[in-house]
């Protein structure tokens, strides 16, 4: 069934194309959906499916087991109580937020952005991916105070992201190049699917 998930509401699985974070819809698969948003005018202006993060895993059917084990009661627990306590720290802030950096995550992220920089001129292999690949530094740190939350909770708003999470965030950052890649491919608008499916797969 399209779209099953019993665990998490709000992230829907889809059977061929990875994960959305949208309410439920009648889209068979990521790749459809994402064909069908691009081809709605204006889906490229100001960045917004360059900001689009895809995780493409290997197509499970055929191999999905029937009697699945549901996620054990203390991780949902867990779950449920870190968002929970992010609500309640967040709810009383009225304005934005800035979280700070440790000098030493700073410095990692410019060496990824300048590992990432000549890969992007015209003969490069991430030229292709246009947007995406021009903001992938950005979300590499996006990723990294992602991590950093997660592993501290509310009081991570006030602790400084540190090099363990910069380097989450840039594995991740690498992990999603490949997987948009190989999803551009499929809906049609990169061309080396093969090279894209041989690094996923």
């Amino acid at each position: 069934m399209p779209g099953r998930n019993p665990w998490l509401p709000g992230v829907e699985i889809k059977s061929d194309g990875g994960y959305v974070i949208l309410p439920r819809g009648e889209h068979i698969s990521g790749a459809r959906y994402l064909r069908q948003v691009m081809g709605v005018e204006g889906a490229f202006d100001r960045g917004l499916v360059a900001r689009f993060m895809i995780s493409a895993p290997p197509d499970p059917l055929g191999q999905r087991k029937s009697r699945s084990a549901p996620v054990p009661a203390e991780v949902q627990s867990a779950y449920g109580g870190l968002l929970s306590s992010f609500v309640n720290a967040l709810w009383p802030l009225v304005d934005p937020h800035e979280m700070k950096i440790d000098p030493d995550a700073v410095e990692m992220l410019f060496d990824f952005q300048d590992e990432i920089e000549p890969r992007l001129a015209k003969d490069g292999d991430l030229r292709p991916l246009g947007g995406f690949a021009r903001k992938i530094v950005g979300s590499a740190a996006r990723f990294a105070a992602l991590h950093h939350l997660g592993w501290y909770g509310p009081s991570g708003l006030v602790l400084p992201i540190n090099v363990g999470s910069v380097a989450c965030g840039i594995k991740l950052a690498k992990y999603a190049i490949e997987h948009y890649r190989y999803v551009m491919a499929a809906t049609g608008f990169v061309t080396e699917i093969a090279i894209a499916d041989r690094i996923v797969r």
